[in-house]
């Protein structure tokens, strides 16, 4: 099944991967579930939300209503053996990605037993055909409640794969495919898309780079695009268009939340956010390139608490973690020496050569100056004046916690403890201000010891794995309480 939209607007990916995966230094280089706690508050930048609702091209359906109805949950089939490993060639950037020619098979993945699929194809314009899927209920007659899946930030095929480069899982993972293999065994259908410039599962790439660089709104067309694949599905003979939930994961939550609060978001039964991009991109930048090392170093390596961080210090805390980010900690931050230790601070970060490395007077100027925030959108690290438009559209769009609680449905927060992209405090804080703006119906989840993608993680050491079998079935249990009918 194929849909066209009229709009013609090409693509850009701002930065492959979810996020910034592997640690700052780089740059210096070129479980359980939990009740509510109670809401702190962060620092942010000032930034305010500009509204790209109107924007969005409103579909023609009804308006939607939402059945809460209790349900006997299914039982939660294994979902790591349902996902396959990605082969991918050596890298050395986790930007790389696997370029292709296009390709008319969607996804050779086996479909575990009781589920059914069908392919989709989605016109976006100006030459980009978004291959998609719908799985649903095998052998049962719809229209089927629908989750429909917005993508993370980079270059995401339906799947949202991550090659092992990216997510340091041997042979790669997959974000999006347990999920849309595991709620159709809960009576749901799933809806899911690859983003343009993206025609493969890898993800595999257009080759043609003229057309997937030069856009200067991709976070607003993205959700753009959102709201096309969502008035498309309400049209699905699968769906029921009174029960469709949109479920954003990273970049995602911020796409989901202005289709939702848009004109289109009138028939947007429920709301799904995981990891929670509750601020401007700005203010999460600052934290991923500056801020996060000085923490967990002062947390996890400074062993006395007094502000600085030894040699013996530093090698205890980084031979902890694993591979890729041991050897470039290992390799951004010390240099050899003829001392006991064998190694000392690079005399860049150790001004002065006490041996010791100060994390605020020290370090920070130094991630300050080499990450290039001070300099936003203009980044280096991330494309520089190629990609600083695109920048300065996500930071003028906001985030989730200004944003969302004009929306009035259902909504689950989910988010993990140990997320390091996008820290558990934004989902907490957008918790708070639906609470402030009188949504009856929202709910926060959050998992100690998860990471951004809900695998397990502990401090800097977040490979990023697929989401864990106790996520699902809170997702699917949520769900159910609210959209299946009995």
């Amino acid at each position: 099944m194929r849909y066209i939209h009229n709009s013609g607007i090409s693509s850009l990916k701002i930065s492959n991967s979810l996020l910034i995966v592997l640690p700052v230094l780089l740059l210096l280089e070129a479980c359980g579930e939990t009740s509510t706690p109670a809401t702190q508050t962060i620092t942010t930048s000032s930034t305010t939300s500009t509204p790209i609702a109107t924007s969005l091209t409103q579909p023609t359906t009804t308006a939607a209503t939402t059945t809460v109805l209790p349900t006997t949950a299914a039982a939660l089939p294994s979902v790591a053996t349902s996902i396959n490993p990605v082969t991918t060639t050596p890298a050395t950037s986790i930007s790389n990605v696997t370029t292709a020619a296009a390709q008319t098979s969607t996804n050779a993945t086996a479909l575990p037993t009781g589920v059914a699929a069908k392919d989709l194809s989605f016109d976006f314009g100006d030459g980009w055909v978004a291959q998609g899927q719908i799985t649903y209920p095998a052998g049962k007659s719809g229209p089927f409640p629908t989750v429909m899946l917005v993508h993370g930030s980079g270059n995401n095929d339906m799947d949202e794969t991550l090659p092992e480069s990216a997510s340091q899982i041997p042979g790669g993972s997959k974000f999006f495919l347990p999920i849309a293999d595991y709620l159709p065994t809960r009576g749901f259908a799933v809806v899911r898309y690859n983003k343009r410039g993206v025609i493969g599962i890898g993800p595999q790439v257009s080759p043609n780079i003229t057309k997937i660089v030069g856009m200067t709104k991709p976070d607003t067309q993205y959700a753009q695009d959102a709201s096309f694949v969502l008035q498309q599905t309400l049209k699905n003979e699968l769906v029921d268009p009174k029960r469709v939930v949109m479920l954003g994961h990273s970049e995602g939550t911020l796409n989901v939340s202005h289709v939702a609060t848009s004109p289109a978001g009138k028939d947007v039964a429920g709301v799904v956010l995981m990891g929670v991009q509750g601020y401007d991109i700005k203010t999460f930048l600052q934290y991923q390139l500056v801020d996060r090392d000085i923490m967990f170093l002062g947390q996890d390596a400074d062993t006395n608490k007094d502000g600085k961080v030894s040699v013996d210090e530093f090698l205890t805390w980084a031979n902890q973690l694993s591979g890729g980010y041991r050897a470039a900690y290992l390799k951004g931050y010390l240099i050899p020496d003829s001392s006991p230790a064998k190694y000392k601070f690079n005399p860049g970060l150790d001004k002065n050569g006490d041996g010791l490395l100060d994390l605020q007077n020290e370090l920070r100027p130094v991630l300050q100056a080499s990450s290039g925030i001070d300099n936003f959108p203009n980044i280096p690290a991330l494309g520089g004046q190629k990609n600083a438009a695109g920048l300065a559209d996500w930071e003028k769009n906001g985030g989730v916690v200004t944003v969302l609680p004009a929306y009035k449905g259902s909504v689950l927060l989910m988010n993990g403890e140990a997320d390091t992209q996008l820290p558990v405090q934004s989902a907490r804080d957008t918790e708070a201000a639906l609470t402030k703006a009188g949504n009856s119906d929202h709910t926060l989840k959050t998992y100690p010891g998860l990471g951004h993608t809900f695998y397990p993680a502990k401090g800097l050491d977040q490979p990023l794995g697929p989401p864990q079998n106790k996520v699902l079935q809170n997702l699917g249990d949520w769900l159910s309480q609210r959209f299946l009918k009995q």
